[in-house]
C-alpha cells in the first residue's frame, strides 16, 4: 500500500492538459504536413495550412512560454520551457543564409550566437 497516494493527486483542467499537450500536437502535424511529397498535387489549401503550421510552429512556443511566465509557470508551460531551451541551443550553432527581412538580408552566413 501506498502511504504517498494523497501526495500525488493533482487535479489539472483540461484547458491546462491541452495547452500543454499543444505544443506537441502542433509538432506532429507540421512533422506530418513536411513529409507529403510534392509529386502528389495536394490542394492548395493543404499546402497553405502546412506552411501556415511552420510559421505557427516557431511563433506559438515562445508566446506560450511568455503567458507561463507571466502565470509563474504552471505545469503546463515546462513543455514550452524546455522546447525553447533546447532550441536555443541548437540555434546558437546555426546560420540561416537566404534570411530577407524586407528584403534586407539578416545576418548574411553568420551563425546566430547569442542572438538565439
Amino acid at each position: 500500500m501506498n502511504t504517498y497516494s494523497s501526495d500525488l493527486k493533482f487535479s489539472t483542467s483540461w484547458s491546462a492538459s491541452l495547452t500543454g499537450a499543444a505544443l506537441f500536437l502542433l509538432w506532429g502535424l507540421e512533422l506530418i504536413g513536411g513529409e507529403l511529397p510534392l509529386e502528389w498535387q495536394t490542394p492548395t489549401w493543404i499546402n497553405t495550412s502546412v506552411g501556415i503550421l511552420a510559421v505557427t510552429g516557431l511563433v506559438f512556443p515562445p508566446i506560450a512560454l511568455c503567458f507561463g511566465w507571466i502565470k509563474s509557470f504552471p505545469r503546463w508551460s515546462y513543455p514550452y520551457v524546455v522546447h525553447e531551451l533546447i532550441f536555443s541551443l541548437y540555434m546558437t550553432n546555426v546560420a540561416t543564409p537566404g534570411l530577407y527581412f524586407f528584403d534586407t538580408p539578416i545576418f548574411g552566413r553568420e551563425i546566430w550566437g547569442w542572438r538565439a
